[in-house]
């Protein structure tokens, strides 16, 4: 899980001007400490955080004065160092302005919330997790963002079964739309867990709106692993439509789930159109893929081309095995035994027997009987083609 989050807010200066003449009020601030922080907050709107810093430093290091009027200035402290990207030394003025338990409601409320996030982003996460954890839990009803930014900190130190029912809370409770990296954190909490059907909507939701291809690319392999294959098929193409799958992988990938589909002319298209621009690479594999979804979309011809042109780039048995099924059943005998041959060169024991059967077809179909009884007397000794073999050698015998 990502380590860091964002800050939910920016603290905010917060004090008492000093009693008028006559008048008493608690708690307030004695006219020094006062005309810092105003000194310091106008330097801070102005963008000088380092004259703010040195402006509260100074006025700390004076007189100790009340706990109330350090602990503002302490908070206030932080606020400044935040605004120079000083995290830690701001964490520590944070810390400093709870210790004492002098802050207003308010304000105490809201340093609370900051000293847990800058815990996390210094890696403190167990001491965050409690900081936030009591801040949501002494709040009536605290923000979806807080609720998010508990989730978050379980995730980060691991514990992802306590981090999800926060994180989905604060998603029922967002207003739209909900931040795309709460729907990304609740997706992988569930897939972490093993919760790819908890996880399934958020995608869905997320690529609503997202562009991302490693959202799209997700929401796919879910769809996939709960054997959603339509939709898994719709979200690949969209995916392509916005630019992405464009590696040889992700078009092959692409379309195997269009064969799957019984789509395999598109599949044909899809492959042909990205061998010959490049994107798909040119091997025996891919060429053996277009031969497929060609065969399977009854273009013989070229099926048979694609065949060939797969089988003399791979050498492999088991192309030539299928060349030569092909023109079985286009009836080129001469040309399938001379492809069964290739596949008797290499293969396993499976692959050759399957050759010496579909051989001795061609030969039988050429009339030569007694090579045509031979290979089916090869192919009876393999389990797998045994009976076929068999059958064929009853053939060969009653004519």
């Amino acid at each position: 899980m990502r380590r860091g989050t964002a800050l939910l807010v920016v603290a905010l200066f917060v004090g008492s001007a000093p009693p008028a003449a006559g008048r008493t009020s608690t708690p307030t601030l004695s006219r020094p400490a006062f005309d810092a922080l105003e000194r310091a907050q106008a330097l801070v709107a102005r963008d000088r955080p380092d004259e703010a810093v040195a402006v509260l430093r100074g006025r700390l290091e004076g007189d100790r004065g009340s706990a109330y009027e350090r602990a503002v200035l302490q908070q206030s402290l932080g606020v400044a160092l935040l605004a120079q990207d000083r995290p830690v030394e701001a964490l520590a003025a944070f810390e400093a302005a709870l210790a004492d338990d002098a802050l207003p409601e308010h304000a105490r409320r809201q340093t609370r919330l900051q000293v847990g996030q800058l815990q996390l982003l210094a890696g403190r996460i167990e001491a965050g997790i409690a900081t936030l954890q009591a801040w949501v839990d002494d709040e009536t009803r605290p923000p979806a963002s807080a609720l998010v930014l508990l989730g978050n900190a379980y995730a980060q130190g691991g514990r992802h079964a306590e981090a999800t029912p926060w994180v989905e809370r604060g998603i029922a409770a967002a207003d739209e739309p909900v931040p795309m990296e709460w729907l990304r954190l609740a997706a992988q909490l569930h897939l972490v867990l093993g919760e790819p059907r908890a996880a399934l909507p958020h995608l869905v939701r997320l690529t609503r709106t997202s562009e991302r291809e490693s959202d799209w690319e997700q929401l796919v392999a879910v769809q996939r692993a709960l054997g959603r294959e339509e939709e898994a098929l719709a979200s690949a193409q969209l995916s392509a439509a916005l630019g992405h799958r464009e590696t040889s992988a992700e078009q092959v990938e692409l379309a195997g789930m269009l064969l799957a589909a019984g789509r395999p002319m598109e599949a044909a298209a899809l492959l042909e159109h990205g061998l010959e621009s490049g994107r798909v690479e040119r091997s025996s594999a891919n060429l053996g893929l277009l031969a497929r979804s060609l065969r399977l979309g009854r273009e013989r011809e070229r099926a048979l081309a694609a065949f060939e042109r797969a089988a003399r780039e791979s050498g492999a048995s088991g192309d030539w095995l299928e060349l030569g099924q092909l023109q079985l059943e286009a009836e080129r005998w001469e040309d399938a035994e001379a492809a069964l041959r290739r596949a008797l060169a290499g293969g396993d024991v499976r692959e050759r027997a399957e050759a010496q059967l579909r051989l001795g077809v061609a030969l039988l179909q050429q009339d030569r009987r007694d090579e045509a009884a031979s290979a089916f007397a090869a192919a009876s000794a393999h389990s797998a083609t045994r009976r076929d073999a068999r059958r064929w050698q009853a053939a060969l015998q009653a004519r």
